[in-house]
């Protein structure tokens, strides 16, 4: 069989201490940017080229992540030669090093009960603190005969869980089989500290401790700090030259409908109502008539479930509107955006006591894949939250400066950190 020598260059200092751990459960909770999937997949390249026959998993929480994100993430440190690697980007998809023989297959986590199978030599798991317990079982199944390592790689979770749990174990440098590491986003030299300090000025301390300092999150107590702080502003009347944004919370007969408007300029909330036992005729008539008393101003509204109608009965009556559907993804970045304009004192609002209740009590709790899921406590209310966070979503967390097009920074996928592999091929070595 051919030789097969592998050099690795260009893995940064904490990547390294991660590919070198000796331990069978290596984890990482990681700041974004900090080469968390370029690190696994260098990983899964050495582990392919240094274990001849050898067979390795590579699981993320989607199919689509798994294909899109990790299996490109190895073809990329490899080379482009049929005659050394082979892809399979169809199912199952796989990545096959012909010399050794060894095959990486990429495999979803949404159906735990298909991860039950073959042995295999090792796994990686990307995302794995958005996996379920369960997936997490059944991929630890496959290594039991082999005794195979297991890379354990994720952006910060809840603290709770399955995987915060494995993670705290491996805090503890006595532990014979787990070691856990926490990268920020500063350990990788390819970042400027221009741009984390930039991400520390406008997003909200949780969410910068969380997205840059790999800091797991604290799931209990208010998602919004300072909002008796916040509370300072007062009920305004419309005025010609204005610039308003509304946010608008639909309700049926059981909840509250909510709308919002909020001055651009100042970023203040200047109208608020909410009622609720209204049809739907009367419900647009009244938006319409407090978008009369506030010039130009469009309503964001949360069509989720609505469909298109009520717009449409909107706009009939001269209301400017934009249907929002709430996905977790982007109910997430609104509910961050509102915590970053209270939290940095950039939005003002009236001390209105319901809707400083329900701010105050506005919870973030996780499911069993470790995706955090924001609203109100059982038995309360959100309407005014979410008009609140709809009328703010495109709102500047600082004020606006003015930019120039180079101000204008394109961002690049992680892959761009991929560090490069020398993959030499002569006499019989590649």
């Amino acid at each position: 069989m051919a030789e097969i020598r592998l050099e690795l260059r260009g893995a940064f200092p904490h990547q390294q201490d991660f590919l070198d751990c000796p331990k069978r459960y290596a984890i990482a909770a990681s700041g974004t940017k900090a080469g968390k999937t370029a690190c696994g997949a260098m990983y899964g390249v050495r582990e392919l080229v240094n274990r001849p026959g050898c067979r390795g998993w590579w699981v993320a929480p989607t199919f689509e992540q798994s294909v899109s994100v990790g299996l490109e993430a190895v073809r990329g440190l490899l080379p482009r030669d049929p005659d050394l690697v082979q892809v399979k980007t169809t199912s199952p998809p796989e990545i096959r090093i012909v010399p050794t023989g060894s095959v990486l297959s990429f495999k979803s986590a949404d159906n735990p009960d298909s991860l039950y199978g073959p042995g295999v030599d090792f796994a990686i798991l990307d995302e794995a603190g958005r996996q379920s317990e369960a997936a997490f079982v059944a991929v630890r199944s496959t290594v039991t005969a082999t005794g195979g390592p297991m890379r354990l790689l994720t952006n910060p979770t809840p603290r709770t869980g399955w995987f915060w749990r494995l993670y705290t174990r491996g805090l503890h440098p006595d532990d014979p089989d787990v070691a856990s590491f926490r990268w920020r986003t500063a350990d990788n030299p390819l970042i400027s500290r221009e741009e984390i300090d930039d991400a520390r000025r406008t997003l909200s301390e949780s969410t910068f401790r969380s997205l840059y300092e790999g800091e797991f999150l604290d799931i209990g107590g208010s998602v919004f700090r300072g909002v008796r702080k916040a509370a300072t502003g007062a009920l305004k009347p419309g005025e010609a030259g204005r610039r308003y944004v509304g946010g608008l919370d639909l309700a049926r007969t059981v909840d509250w409908t909510a709308a919002a408007v909020v001055d651009e300029e100042d970023c203040e909330l200047v109208a608020f109502e909410r009622w609720h036992g209204s049809s739907w005729e009367m419900t647009v008539g009244r938006v319409a008539e407090l978008a009369k008393r506030y010039p130009g101003v469009r309503f964001n509204v949360d069509s989720t479930g609505l469909g298109d109608p009520v717009l449409e009965m909107l706009e009939r009556n001269d209301v400017r509107v934009d249907g929002v559907k709430f996905t977790s993804t982007g109910k997430s970045h609104m509910v961050e955006r509102l915590a970053a304009l209270i939290e940095k004192g950039r939005l003002r609002f009236p001390p209105l006591e319901v809707l400083m209740g329900e701010l105050e009590s506005y919870e973030a709790t996780t499911g069993p894949t470790g995706v955090v899921r924001y609203g109100a406590p059982s038995g309360m209310h959100d309407d005014c939250v979410t008009a609140l966070m709809l009328a703010t979503k495109d709102l500047d967390i600082e004020p606006s400066t003015e930019w120039t097009e180079d101000d204008v920074v394109i961002g690049e996928s992680e892959l761009s950190e991929v560090p490069s592999l020398d993959l030499d091929e002569k006499e019989g070595e590649w």
